[in-house]
């Protein structure tokens, strides 16, 4: 998958899993992308997307984490 494509407003899906529970719980979400974050080298480091659970916090989800683009 070519992530030079994805922009702000896509879609991605991915793998978030809960360390906090024991054993820890993974599933598979979809978020909206808020924000491309690009490293000082011109590569993109990651992208920002609204928080799983509570809360109105972005994390970071990087690139070879996505699993799809809609």
């Amino acid at each position: 998958m070519n992530t030079q494509e994805i922009k702000t407003g896509d879609k991605i899906t991915f793998k978030v899993t809960d360390w906090r529970m024991i054993p820890a719980i993974s599933k598979i979400v979809t978020r909206k992308v808020q924000d491309v974050v690009i490293h000082h080298t011109g590569k993109i480091s990651g992208y920002n997307v609204r928080t799983t659970g509570s809360g109105n916090y972005y994390e970071q989800v990087k690139p070879e984490d996505i699993i799809e683009v809609k």
